[in-house]
């Protein structure tokens, strides 16, 4: 049985007060204690209630949880994060990943945890590891909710949150109750602008999370500015072209004076011409008096593993030429790094298909 999604009713049902709910709250997220027995402020008999119930905390599935882990640590003192990825496996063969970011910036460190929202993926993006498995499932909001917790109770300290793993974060309707999760007080407790949506462009729910969320960091996949040439590139275009995307964030901008990050990888002599530079900045002038809240991410393509992804990076000549375009128009952008690509944890690289190597996640606590 689920533990987050179900605890709350069934203290309920069982006629507890809710303050409770609170103090079993503290004891995961303040106390970091796991263990029903260890939470010594508990009745005797709401423990043993709960381990009969739920086992643990961490008895999000009705098998076991297992996990494998895979470190990439920056050399040099300027390279700015340490990059930890933990492959979730369930025991129904369901499996997953998250990436954690460590960055440093002189005495300055901080986390950035990405977090996947589904077992593989529908949209079959050309270029990216995830579209080639295929879509299985979502994942519940245990499944989500687990994912920074594994972090937290190895000591982490969350700063952001980003839904920018496996799937598309707004196919998966429980991410909108993953993010009320994520933001209570009483749980990890993280700032609504602390939280970033990675999507495609899926128009009815990019229209709720703005509704629901105004204050939350969107990132627009872009990738390529002409629909015809995106449509080869990415088929949701066929469903939800990029005017119509453009014209959800341009309503989300003039209420919410929030800037909007555009997603653009790399692939040589697919989307790095001067031709497509040009026309993307024509799409981010186009939005007027507010085309400065638009940002684009210019992210160089990690190569894949996996299935006949056969794209390539482009060179940094070309890339200099492309971004040169951006700059001399005023375009607001940054140039990503890609941490973790050696562990096949940076953009586009994850697909959670290693050989079994896994250990009980209790055991590791």
């Amino acid at each position: 049985m689920n533990f987050f999604s179900n605890i709350e009713q069934f203290l309920k049902d069982k006629g507890y007060p809710a303050y409770r709910l609170q103090q079993l709250y503290t004891n995961i997220f303040q106390n970091r204690i796991v263990d029903f027995d260890s939470m010594t402020d508990l009745p005797k008999l709401l423990r043993a209630e709960l381990k009969e119930q739920f086992n643990s905390v961490l008895d999000i599935t009705d098998s076991t949880l297992q996990i494998e882990s895979f470190k990439e640590e920056s050399d040099t003192i300027d390279e700015s994060a340490n990059v930890e990825k933990v492959l979730l496996e369930f025991n129904n063969g369901d499996r997953v990943e998250a990436v954690n970011m460590l960055h440093r910036e002189n005495s300055n460190k901080w986390s950035s945890l990405c977090i996947s929202s589904q077992v593989g993926c529908a949209l079959g993006c050309k270029f990216c590891a995830t579209g080639q498995i295929g879509f299985k499932r979502n994942l519940t909001l245990d499944e989500i909710i687990y994912q920074p917790l594994y972090f937290f109770l190895h000591g982490e300290v969350i700063h952001n949150i980003l839904f920018m793993g496996m799937g598309e974060p707004l196919l998966n309707e429980t991410v909108f109750d993953a993010i009320k999760f994520f933001t209570q007080k009483r749980t990890f407790n993280i700032g609504m602008r602390s939280i970033s949506v990675s999507t495609v462009g899926i128009v009815p729910a990019l229209e709720k999370l703005i509704n629901e969320f105004p204050q939350i960091n969107i990132a627009f996949s872009l990738h390529n500015p002409f629909n015809n040439e995106r449509k080869e590139l990415m088929p949701i275009t066929n469903q939800y072209s990029i005017e119509e995307v453009m014209n959800v964030l341009d309503k989300h901008i003039e209420k919410n004076k929030r800037k909007v990050f555009i997603a653009y990888t790399l692939l040589a002599g697919i989307n790095d011409s001067l031709r497509h530079a040009k026309e993307l900045v024509s799409l981010i002038k186009a939005r007027g008096k507010n085309s400065y809240l638009y940002h684009v991410n210019i992210v160089p393509f990690n190569r894949v593993s996996i299935g006949n992804v056969s794209f390539k990076p482009t060179g940094i000549l070309q890339s200099d030429k492309f971004i040169g375009v951006l700059n001399s128009n005023n375009i607001n952008y940054t140039i990503r790094k890609s941490f973790g690509r050696n562990i096949d944890g940076a953009c586009g690289q994850l697909y959670a298909r290693y050989v079994k190597t896994c250990y009980n996640l209790i055991d590791k606590l």
